[in-house]
């Protein structure tokens, strides 16, 4: 006589088409997020090491290279912390994202014209840009389909 084991039957969890939308954004603000923290802490550690080799007077060139890395550290730090509320699409998260990259691509196009900082600008430029394009995207997209679904029902 054979014995059968009943096992319970796994149902796939759904998940909508929204869900994984916020979690690929979520995913792209924790690169972001990363990569501006890299970015900001090399930064810094860089300026500092060297103003501690010359040993010269604090002075404004060196204020100002130091608010350089502090400003990518925060907006990456904001990426990264926000990254978990984006992946809910949580409204707080969603606009501290977009305001960390907002703020970055218009420091960005302030240093532009600076030539010894356009290699280091134009590509945190492009990317803070297109990250919060793609987040004013999905959001216009989630707050459309919002009013819709309002609409229907």
């Amino acid at each position: 006589m054979q014995r059968t084991i009943d096992t319970p039957q796994v149902q796939p969890v759904p998940v909508s088409r929204k869900s994984v939308g916020w979690r690929v954004l979520a995913v792209a603000a924790l690169v972001l997020g990363l990569l501006m923290v890299y970015g900001g802490g090399g930064h810094l550690l860089a300026v500092i090491g060297a103003k501690v080799r010359q040993g010269k007077p604090y002075d404004f060139r060196f204020a100002a290279l130091v608010t350089n890395g502090v400003i990518l550290l925060g907006s990456g730090l904001t990426h990264l912390v926000a990254s978990h509320g984006i992946a809910r699409g949580q409204g707080w998260a969603l606009r501290a994202s977009a305001l960390a990259a907002a703020l970055v691509s218009a420091y960005c196009l302030i240093l532009l014209p600076v030539r010894t900082a356009r290699g280091a600008a134009l590509p945190a430029l492009v990317l803070n840009l297109a990250f919060l394009v793609w987040l004013v995207a999905a959001t216009w997209r989630a707050a459309r389909g919002r009013k819709h679904a309002d609409h229907v029902g």
